[in-house]
């Protein structure tokens, strides 16, 4: 079967099933080709290695869609992951790993897509929310009751590169958008 790129679009609510099905369409506008049930929230989706990574809010979880046949074929767990994460924020993938903004613990999360292991913790100052990677970076936003601040971090060292002010108190940015 030829390969094709295929985008995950979400939908929050599915009338009458009480189920968010994750929607695979066809690169051709508005025709969608398939419905995938997962979680409750579903809500972000990456592209990493071939598959679809969809990230369920409210289950704590992530789905992996394999885009070739529209099926879910693996999902991690991250309450078993990260102990006491009752949900996450936001999803990204770079440099073969998956990044997860869990803003109850102030922590992002860097997942190995094979082994479900957490690679590492990175501790923040704040709430954080969204996550996004470009020019060889990973960016997020931090925020507590005094600032907003855009985080640059190195992923191979994991170590702060730059910080920019966005605003006086946590102003919940959001739609970080990589350049």
């Amino acid at each position: 079967m030829k390969r094709r790129l295929v985008a995950v679009l979400l939908l929050s609510t599915l009338a009458g099933l009480g189920v968010a099905p994750a929607v695979a369409q066809d690169p051709e506008p508005s025709v969608a080709v398939d419905r995938i049930a997962f979680g409750e929230l579903p809500s972000i989706a990456v592209p990493l290695d071939g598959f679809m990574w969809v990230l369920d809010r409210r289950g704590a979880a992530i789905g992996k869609i394999d885009p070739d046949t529209n099926e879910l074929v693996d999902v991690i767990d991250l309450p078993e992951l990260v102990e006491g994460t009752r949900s996450a924020w936001d999803l990204e993938a770079a440099r073969g790993s998956l990044w997860l903004t869990i803003p109850s613990k102030k922590r992002i999360a860097e997942i190995d897509p094979d082994t479900h292991e957490v690679r590492s913790l990175l501790r923040t100052r704040g709430f954080v929310s969204n996550v996004d990677s470009a020019r060889g970076s990973l960016w997020f936003v931090r925020g507590t009751e005094r600032r907003t601040v855009l985080v640059r971090v190195d992923p191979a060292s994991r170590k702060t590169v730059a910080t920019f002010r966005l605003g006086g108190h946590n102003t919940g940015v959001g739609g970080l958008t990589a350049f």
